[in-house]
């Protein structure tokens, strides 16, 4: 063949001095220093010598190479197939498929489905555009990047690709098309997600990890051998395959099963295992019929758990069709070879292949230009001979690590020699490594640049973010992961509304919109930052924008919260001095109580931001809402709360010196309601003493019906607005007490002024009308008082009807009042004094729920205060006055005093006014009644007797009179046991001798002469007679006989009155009445002549000392003879004062 050639073409023959090495048409035109064309030409002539063989590559390259003429090229070819078959199948890090004209895909290898998510079965037969983003594929990228590769051969492209589950990532792909004959048979794909890539160049870092990549080949015979090499087990082919059934296999060793000439390789491979190797190699296998298969067998040792080899186990594959396959492949040796060497090229990465030996069997053309070498002078050695550095160290080792154990192997080193840090990953292949190499020199860098960087930004406390250009966190510090509270794996990929809310992220966006478009600088905002947990800190966050690429939006966000709480803690502080700055002067203007409390609860309330504001009033052992804000209507004014129960907060707050704060209502160990605040969803609160702790008016209060902590300048608050509202109390009470007593005084100096005039009045009035009218009207005309009027009972309705009024009219008209105890209208104050014979008063007419059957006419006349006094003289009721008022509580203290001695004063007056006009008066009312059995009725064990005669009654005060009587001798025992037996009767003393005795007895309270008395009336004459009681009564004309009446009946049930008649006086001379002396003298004047006259003290001799009388009236001796001698002056200046020729001044007589 060499002689028929041409000097030319001998010439570019050797150029291809190793058989099977290609080589490219500009290597050969720059090898002979020739044209293209001519070099082309050459080339074509020696394939058609048979001299050299070609194959097309990509679009249109083209790759020769020279035949070897032992075969070997066929032994190349294979190799070459073995390598790309196992390369493609090792890698996990690329995805390498084939793609049909159309775009289809044909092939998935491992890559494939780890990068793009997709099972074989999933993928195979679609369309290559699946790997697209909707965009992409709406601008027609898939079929775009198809036909460029068609026309250029290859073509590269980046951007985003989708996963099966829908996830992007950043791919590298480069497509080559696939010719056969110049027609278009496919396209191959390289596909590498360049995510990390990406993100370290845009962080600065790079994170990668490999998984293994070693695929194992599919074994047709498997076994287990024990140390005495008996079989342990085997696989079901095992005996089909051999022939032998398994008890002829249970009784064979290893050796058994191979040819005779092949017994020293296996004993010698039993021996590398038993000292703990794996072992590979191939032997024929002989069968049960003496058939021999070539078999390639493994094995590898089986240890116990302290590393002592106890047998070994493998498996057998048949190799009889490994010869066909291999011829198979030789046949597209020339394809695969320029196939391999374009997808390497395309990597853009060093790389190169090692042999079980570590020996170089590929590299490309970047491997040779990083290492400064050619592609021939790389194969065949060894990576430390060619970079003798690494000859001993951690490269050598982790290259041999790798090779031995199968396992891929990642590391970093720097060359010296290259000056590099280059970047090693190497992958189990069928035979021997995969190994990339890559140049991290910048990237090494860098990396150290940002470890310092992430070393600072780690250290600062203030949160460091980036956004890319959605406005999604790509980058964040710890010190901000802290911040937000979110784990960082949540933060990432996130929108910034996740921790700003969307209103303040579309403010951030467009800020950061018009900082781009400024061209630089920068923005700073202030808002809340949503933590994880849902609370809120407040942050400044400055930020700015870097263009370029892909926009990025660094930002700084400093937590701000105490800064701004210290701004607003102090804005709250002087907020709340002037609150109580002002609310201190209104008080000192405002004399209206109730309007400043009204006023101190809505400022705290509005200062505070609370939800409700309170003023209890304390009153006894509950407290007022006296005023308030936020409570459900009708409420304030109503509402009470306890004083006194232990578990209130009112209760708290009492017992507490400083203001109590309560954040959680229902967990405070402290509190159990009150209903109040329960029924108000309160939470939280503060609440403090209004006034001095040992005496407090009151407490202020703010609630709230969210949990709230309330600060020590809020308690400080509340407690000086307290201080200001008892401040106030205190000097509105002052002013009230000062005006109370001006009021009283005046009422007082009124009231007294009212009681001499009636006294004086009393004596110019001759009836009990008159003295009624002019009680009424002096003391509706005072100033102090607004309404009086007087009242008696009508005892057959036992409703009270009025005798006088004078202060207003019309008030009465509609005023319906009863003295029954079950008729509900005797429940005011006129009933009660009635019934019980005390003075009612009611100093808060409003407050009183007793007065409600008349509250709408109380209402339309003012009155705040009223006294309802009994008219009462000597136990008997003759009416009630009652007095209103405008003033509050009016009636206390001497006002009370006096009001009451009114009514006794009134009493008395009437009681005189009737006895004058009995003793006066020519027309009398006689009364006779009889009492028969009258000791029987009295049960006093007295039968018939002598007369008993009762001459004489004498008042002594307080409901008891001396009664003076005689009796005959006989008798005078019957008069001892009835003072033994009566009640009411004590102190008998007997006088005079035993022929003529009299008697004199204290009685109390007895029923008829206390009635008599009290109606001015007199005793007549009473005696007892054969065991019955005769009495006669005398009264005024204008008196009701029917209290007499029904006094006696109720007294003696058996009484019978024998006559009632209209008498007159007669008189027998014209000196003056005894009544009309007597009336000159007080009580007590008075009681004192008559007990001395009828104890017969001016008898000569003396019946009874005046020791004896003064005992009888219960005084003193001196105190009885003073009260006689002012009496006697007084009887002898009347006797004898009157002028000469005064028919009056007649001195003697009595009646």
């Amino acid at each position: 063949m060499g002689q028929s050639l041409s000097a030319g073409l001998r010439e570019t023959l050797s150029v291809f001095e190793v058989a099977g090495e290609p080589r490219t048409t500009p290597e050969v035109a720059d090898a002979l220093d020739l044209g293209r064309r001519t070099a082309y030409a050459r080339l074509e002539r020696l394939v058609e010598a048979d001299a050299l063989a070609t194959k097309k590559v990509g679009a249109s390259a083209r790759v020769w190479w020279r035949p070897a003429a032992d075969g070997t090229d066929d032994a190349l070819t294979t190799q070459w197939e073995h390598q790309f078959r196992s390369l493609v199948e090792a890698t996990d890090e690329y995805a390498i498929f084939l793609l049909d004209a159309d775009g289809h895909v044909q092939t998935w290898n491992p890559g494939a489905e780890r990068i793009k998510g997709y099972d074989a079965a999933d993928i195979l037969g679609e369309h290559f555009s699946a790997f697209y983003t909707e965009s992409d594929r709406a601008d027609d990228v898939p079929a775009r990047n198809l036909r460029a590769a068609a026309e250029l051969g290859s073509v590269q492209d980046e951007g985003w690709r989708l996963r099966a589950d829908g996830s992007r990532f950043w791919a590298n792909v480069t497509i080559t098309a696939i010719r056969e004959d110049d027609d278009l048979a496919g396209f191959a794909k390289v596909t590498r997600d360049m995510t990390e890539h990406r993100l370290t160049e845009r962080r600065l870092r790079e994170e990668k990890s490999f998984v293994e990549s070693l695929l194992d080949t599919q074994q047709d015979l498997f076994y287990a051998f024990d140390d005495d090499l008996e079989p342990l087990r085997w696989s079901d082919d095992f005996e089909a395959i051999t022939g032998y059934d398994p008890a002829e296999i249970e009784s064979m060793t290893p050796r058994d099963f191979v040819a005779d000439d092949a017994a020293a390789a296996v004993e010698n491979a039993i021996d590398r295992i038993f000292a703990g190797e794996r072992v590979s190699f191939e032997a024929p296998l002989e069968t049960a019929d003496g058939e021999q298969i070539p078999y390639e067998f493994t094995g590898g040792p089986i240890t116990d758990d302290v590393g002592e080899v106890v047998g070994f186990t493998g498996a057998g594959r048949d190799v009889s069709e490994r010869k066909v396959r291999e011829r198979r492949l030789e046949q597209q040796h020339d394809e695969l070879q320029a196939e391999l060497a374009d997808i390497f090229t395309q990597i853009g990465e060093a790389f190169f292949a090692l042999d079980d030996d570590a020996r170089i069997t590929y590299v490309n053309h970047r491997a040779a230009d990083l290492v400064g070498l050619s592609p021939g002078e790389l194969l065949g050695a060894r990576t430390w001979d060619v970079l003798p550095e690494t000859a001993d160290g951690r490269v050598r080792d982790r290259i041999e690590s790798a090779l031995a154990d199968g396992s891929p192997a990642e590391f970093e080193f720097h060359s010296e020699l290259l000056d590099r840090w280059l970047e090693v990953r190497a992958y189990p292949a069928e035979e021997g490594l995969s190994v990339y190499v890559r140049d991290v020199s910048e990237r090494t860098e860098r990396e150290r640049e940002l470890e310092l960087y992430e070393a600072v930004i780690d250290t600062v406390e203030d949160g460091i973010y980036v956004l890319d250009e959605e406005f999604c966190f790509v980058e964040v510090n710890d010190a901000f992961v802290s911040m937000t509270g979110y784990d960082r794996e949540a933060l990432l990929g996130s929108h910034t509304a996740l921790v700003v809310g969307e209103e303040v992220a579309a403010e951030a966006t467009e800020l950061r919109g018009d900082i781009a478009d400024s061209d630089g600088g920068s923005a700073t905002m202030e808002t809340d930052v949503r933590r994880a947990d849902g609370s809120r800190v407040r942050v400044e966050s400055r930020f700015t924008t870097i263009p370029g690429e892909d926009t990025r939006h660094v930002g700084v966000a400093r937590d701000v919260s105490e800064r701004v709480e210290r701004e607003q803690e102090l804005r709250r502080r002087v907020s709340q001095q002037q609150v109580v700055a002002d609310l201190g002067q209104r008080a000192l203007q405002n004399s209206d109580l109730d309007a400043l409390l009204a006023e101190a609860a809505e400022v705290v309330a509005d200062t505070l931001d609370t939800d409700y504001c309170k003023v209890l009033d304390l009153d006894a052992d509950e407290l007022l809402l006296r005023q308030g804000v936020g409570w459900d209507r009708g409420i304030v004014g109503e509402a009470s709360v306890s004083a006194v129960e232990n578990a209130s907060q009112a209760a708290v707050t009492l017992d507490s010196e400083e203001p109590v704060i309560v954040e959680h209502l229902a967990g405070d160990a402290r509190i159990d309601g009150p209903e109040l605040l329960t029924s108000h969803d309160v939470e939280s609160g503060i609440s403090t003493i209004v006034g001095p702790v040992d005496d407090p008016w009151g407490i202020l209060g703010a609630h709230d019906t969210d949990r709230r902590e309330f600060s020590e300048h809020d308690a400080t608050f509340v407690q000086s607005v307290a201080n200001v509202l008892a401040a106030a109390i205190e000097r509105h009470g002052y002013e009230n007490e000062l005006v109370y007593q001006r009021e009283q005084l005046g009422a007082l100096n009124s009231l007294n002024e009212v009681v001499r005039d009636i006294s004086s009045a009393v004596i110019e009035q001759s009836t009990r009308a008159e003295i009624e009218a002019t009680v009424c009207e002096r003391l509706a005309g005072t100033g102090s008082y607004a309404f009086a009027w007087t009242g008696e009972v009508d005892p057959a309705t036992q409703r009270v009807e009025p005798r006088a009024q004078a202060g207003v009219e019309g008030y009465l008209d509609d005023i319906t009042l009863s003295v029954d105890p079950d008729d509900e209208l005797s429940e005011g104050a006129t009933g009660r004094a009635l019934r019980t014979g005390e003075i009612q008063v009611t100093n808060d007419i409003a407050a009183d729920d007793r007065y409600e059957p008349w509250r709408e006419s109380v209402e339309a006349y003012g009155f705040r205060s009223s006294a309802a006094v009994p008219i009462t003289h000597e136990g008997t009721t003759y009416g009630v006055l009652n007095v209103y008022t405008e003033r509050p509580s009016a009636f206390e203290g001497q006002e009370h005093a006096v009001i009451a001695q009114l009514g006794e004063v009134v009493g008395h007056a009437i009681a005189a006014t009737e006895r004058k006009r009995a003793l006066m008066s020519d027309e009398l009312v006689e009364l006779e009644f009889q009492v028969e059995g009258f000791f029987e009725a009295l049960d006093v064990g007295v039968g018939a007797t002598d007369p008993i005669t009762i001459d004489h009654a004498v008042p002594v005060g307080d409901g008891e009179f001396l009664v003076y009587g005689s009796a005959a001798p006989v008798a005078m025992d019957a008069v001892r046991t009835m003072a033994e037996s009566m009640p009411h009767w004590r102190g008998l003393t007997v006088r005079g001798d035993d022929d003529a005795p009299s008697f004199e007895v204290r009685v109390s309270d007895p029923p008829v002469l206390s009635t008599v008395a009290s109606l001015g009336g007199y005793v007549d004459g009473a005696v007892i007679e054969g065991g019955d009681l005769r009495i006669t009564v005398h009264l005024a004309p204008t008196v009701d006989a029917r209290t007499v009446i029904d006094s006696v009946t109720e007294t003696y049930p058996n009484a019978e009155m024998l006559r009632r008649r209209q008498i007159t006086r007669v008189h027998e001379s014209p000196q003056p009445l005894p009544g009309q002396l007597l009336d000159e003298l007080t009580d007590r004047q008075r009681a004192a002549v008559e007990a001395a006259y009828h104890a017969g003290f001016f008898e000569w001799p003396r019946d009874a000392s005046g020791e004896e009388v003064a005992a009888s009236l219960d005084v003193s001796p001196p105190t009885f003879h003073q009260h006689l001698r002012k009496a006697e002056r007084k009887l002898f200046e009347s006797l004898l004062a009157a002028p000469v020729g005064d028919p009056d001044a007649t001195a003697g007589g009595t009646r």
